[in-house]
């Protein structure tokens, strides 16, 4: 499907946090507790039509563990919004927001990307 504008969306977060889980609850209806964790960013588009427009977002799943932080910052260029994601039943995941905020700070113009 061909689209007017295309919209990137980045979930960040520690490994284990539920990135996936939300992205598949939302776009799948579908929920696995046993969900295995991330190696690599995966991307799942949405298209919506308003106005006689066609949207497409593209919502970007990342891998949270240590060994592919590096490989992350490569999603958060370009982005239009950010999702930093924790686990409420692991507050150390809490705590590593700020870690994420400020890489995301590093790698994007923060002025022009909604972060949440």
């Amino acid at each position: 499907m061909s689209s007017d504008r295309i919209i990137k969306i980045g979930m960040f977060g520690e490994g284990r946090v539920g990135k996936t889980s939300l992205l598949r609850k939302y776009l799948d209806k579908d929920f696995n507790p046993r969900e295995p964790s991330n190696i690599a960013p995966s991307m799942k588009p949405i298209y919506f039509k308003r106005e006689q427009k066609v949207y497409e977002i593209q919502l970007y799943d990342t891998a949270g563990q240590e060994t592919y932080r590096e490989l992350t910052k490569q999603y958060i260029t370009g982005l239009n919004g950010i999702i930093l994601v924790f686990d409420l039943t692991g507050m150390e995941t809490f705590g590593k927001v700020k870690d994420w905020f400020d890489s995301i700070k590093e790698n994007t113009d923060v002025e022009k990307t909604v972060i949440c």
